[in-house]
Parts: structure tokens; sequence; C-alpha cells
């Protein structure tokens, strides 16, 4: 029987979208989709947190935010 720390863990790590390629997949789509909306219009700043916005419930990693805004700019 799991514990509520290891079923709290597993949930955790099952959100992360890294692990979910077509969560990356459907962000970049609506990002390529949008490239002349509001994804033209947000500084860099902003771009880390459409991105997140995007992917909820899933948690995209620095690394993945980095690489999407990279591939998108």
């Amino acid at each position: 029987m799991l514990q509520e720390n290891d079923e709290s863990a597993n949930w955790e790590e099952w959100l992360v979208a890294d692990e979910h390629p077509y969560i990356i997949e459907t962000i970049t789509r609506r990002i390529e989709e949008d490239n002349e909306g509001i994804w033209a219009n947000l500084t860099q700043e902003e771009k880390p947190e459409f991105i997140e916005y995007l992917a909820v419930p899933f948690k995209p990693s620095k690394q993945i935010i980095a690489k999407l805004i990279q591939e998108n700019t």
C-alpha cells in the first residue's frame, strides 16, 4: 500500500511536462500558430510565464522553457 508521501511524489513526477512529449508538442504548436499574436507581444520575461500557463496542470522544466523560447524567438 502506498503511503501518502509516495502518492504525492508519484503525482508530482507525473506532472513534469518534460516526460510528456505530446504536451511539449501542444505548447510548441500553440506558440507557432500564434507567433504573430500574443507570443509576438510578450517580453522575454513574460514568455516563461506564458509557457507555464499553456502547460497547466503540467510543469515544464526551466530547460524546456528555455528551449521553447529559443526555438520560437
